[in-house]
């Protein structure tokens, strides 16, 4: 089964043409393109503006599949690299929507195999919960202490020099896995943040453990960083 890597690209079409909105499964007509973004107007009259590079647009009968990133998962995790080890996290949705870093935190050294790797990624995501009520600030702190002492930091500041990260998502048909930019510890684009134009590497479902693995190095190959700490950075091999 061959893990394949999608990257985003800007959304080419010209007013008259017809998309689809992959969120929604609703087709619309391209009625202006701009520079960086297009109006559509649905068939109930209904128009919406989006960003050419908004991934939830397709031209019509282009894509079988939705791209990456654009379906609800099933399930989400995430990963990250360092020079001595990698770290993975479940990831929790609360009551009120937003998703937050949980447990387990499982490290394993970089050099890994595949397979091991790979049975990790299946663990995190297994632990994936919804409907999590808002925890207290001291269950946030507990949270941000064990991820911290799995990753062998004392900081969070310090992860965010040293560290590369992707997030993971399973899909009914699909494993993605979404490389990240590491825009450092200063400025607006601090942090670990999605790139321009995204990334992606996806694994057709079922997959073997060894193909996770796999995926998730080929992951991290893709990720970006800038700033001052980027040496720090050590990428697979």
């Amino acid at each position: 089964m061959a893990v394949e890597v999608f990257r985003g690209e800007p959304l080419q079409v010209e007013a008259g043409e017809r998309v689809r909105n992959h969120r929604t499964g609703e087709v619309a007509t391209v009625v202006a393109v701009g520079a960086e973004f297009v109006r559509v107007r649905y068939d109930d009259g209904r128009e919406e503006g989006a960003s050419r590079w908004a991934i939830h647009f397709s031209r019509l009968g282009t894509a079988l599949r939705p791209p990456p990133g654009v379906r609800v998962p099933l399930r989400r995790a995430g990963a990250y690299h360092m020079r001595e080890r990698i770290v993975l996290h479940a990831q929790a949705e609360l009551e009120n929507g937003p998703v937050l870093i949980v447990e387990p935190y499982l490290a394993l050294p970089p050099d890994a195999p595949p397979a091991e790797v790979g049975a990790a990624v299946l663990e995190v995501l297994s632990a994936y919960r919804t409907g999590v009520p808002e925890p207290s600030k001291a269950e946030r702190d507990g949270e941000r202490r064990a991820l911290l002492k799995a990753a062998g930091v004392r900081s969070y500041r310090r992860l965010q020099e040293t560290a590369l990260a992707c997030w993971i998502a399973e899909q009914s048909d699909a494993f993605e896995f979404t490389a990240l930019h590491n825009g450092g510890t200063r400025g607006n684009a601090k942090g670990f943040q999605p790139q321009r134009p995204m990334q992606w590497v996806v694994v057709d479902a079922p997959a073997r453990a060894a193909e996770l693995g796999e995926a998730l190095t080929r992951t991290f190959e893709l990720c970006t960083t800038s700033g001052p700490d980027s040496h720090t950075h050590v990428r697979p091999t």
